[in-house]
């Protein structure tokens, strides 16, 4: 277990540093501690994780076609722990990616279930309600954003357009002053 746990921290700052330089020997790095970890245990959660970030760290900065791939390992991830928030997050951006708004948005909640403290995972899914052009859930997720988040003029903006595009207009004016205020 401590040399699956060194593994995967060891994994994870390759990641970090083929992020910080966009430098793809840091994820052919990152690649062969992932496969080590799963050698050790086959169904190692972190692993499947490490995986998927790659796969969509490939996709995203190097425009290779393996987004389906991280979907895969961020599932197989998932469904080895299910209650990690970061695991629902990363695989609602690909699907959000791919236009798939209701599966991203699916994923966000179980996101939101799991942390519900979590701002970024909040906002974001005030935003995908916003874009699938659902209203009411938008509100609800960009009033928790500003709750979460008080001192953030951006996200009193949010809350303001959202109001405004919902025709709320005397519940917009408050938000749109308190974000000019910060």
């Amino acid at each position: 277990p401590y040399e699956t746990f060194y593994r995967d921290e060891l994994c994870r700052t390759y990641l970090q540093v083929a992020l910080k330089t966009n430098d793809e020997t840091w994820i052919q790095k990152a690649y062969v501690e992932a496969n080590n970890t799963l050698r050790l245990i086959p169904e190692h959660f972190m692993g499947f994780f490490h995986l998927g970030l790659i796969h969509q760290f490939l996709a995203e900065r190097f425009g290779r076609d393996t987004a389906d791939n991280a979907i895969a390992w961020y599932e197989k991830a998932i469904d080895a722990d299910p209650f990690q928030s970061v695991f629902h997050s990363n695989l609602a951006s690909l699907y959000i990616k791919k236009g798939e708004l209701d599966r991203a948005i699916e994923e966000l909640r179980k996101a939101y279930l799991i942390r519900q403290d979590d701002l970024n995972v909040v906002y974001r899914l005030a935003n995908a309600y916003l874009q699938k052009g659902d209203l009411e859930h938008a509100v609800i997720f960009a009033r928790k954003s500003v709750k979460l988040n008080p001192a953030e003029p951006g996200y009193y903006n949010s809350l303001g357009a959202i109001l405004s595009q919902k025709g709320m207009y005397e519940e917009a004016i408050p938000a749109f002053g308190k974000a000019i205020e910060l």
